[in-house]
């Protein structure tokens, strides 16, 4: 009886090869059908095999700036718009944003909208002081950030001022941005 496991493990072996070889149709989905012949295509690299990405012509990279001013003396919302262009769905995948203030001690908040559905979606950037020159405060937000506007609608980008800025007539450039992401074709 001490052979007999392996004398069934041969027979069990013996009997699932004569299967393969008789019926080569059942080997094959037993298998798998890796049974094709290896195929090699040579090209030179002057002459490449061609490769398109299908979704590739229906979203195409698309990099916008947006700058916010505002007047001397004033604090609230200044704004900035972009406009999705027809045909097209925009996709954010990045904000970068930068706020020069020229006074000590101000901050700055900023927001950006999209429009989706007929919804408005408000996103807040996150400012972080650089302390590089305390005489003139660089805050900057960077946000890798996922969010999308209908076909003719607007992004805009608004920033509010804790303090005045400066006094006098003319302005000043209180927030620059820089997005981005893709245009979708849309049917």
């Amino acid at each position: 009886m001490k052979g007999s496991g392996n004398f069934r493990l041969a027979a069990g072996s013996a009997l699932l090869a004569a299967a393969l070889f008789a019926a080569p149709e059942a080997a094959a989905q037993l298998l798998g059908n890796n049974l094709a012949p290896n195929v090699n295509i040579i090209n030179p690299p002057a002459a490449p095999v061609p490769v398109r990405e299908v979704a590739a012509a229906a979203r195409q990279p698309v990099t916008f700036n947006l700058s916010v001013g505002m007047s001397f003396g004033t604090q609230r919302a200044g704004c900035a718009d972009y406009t999705v262009p027809a045909g097209t769905r925009l996709e954010i995948d990045h904000i970068s944003a930068a706020s020069v203030v020229l006074n000590q001690g101000n901050t700055i908040q900023a927001t950006y909208s999209t429009h989706t559905g007929g919804a408005i979606n408000e996103f807040h950037l996150d400012f972080h002081d650089q302390a590089f020159d305390p005489t003139q405060p660089l805050f900057v937000a960077d946000h890798a950030q996922l969010a999308f506007a209908d076909p003719g609608s607007v992004v805009e980008l608004c920033a509010i001022l804790k303090n005045t800025q400066g006094s006098g007539s003319g302005g000043f450039t209180a927030l620059r941005a820089a997005y981005t992401g893709y245009l979708i074709t849309t049917p």
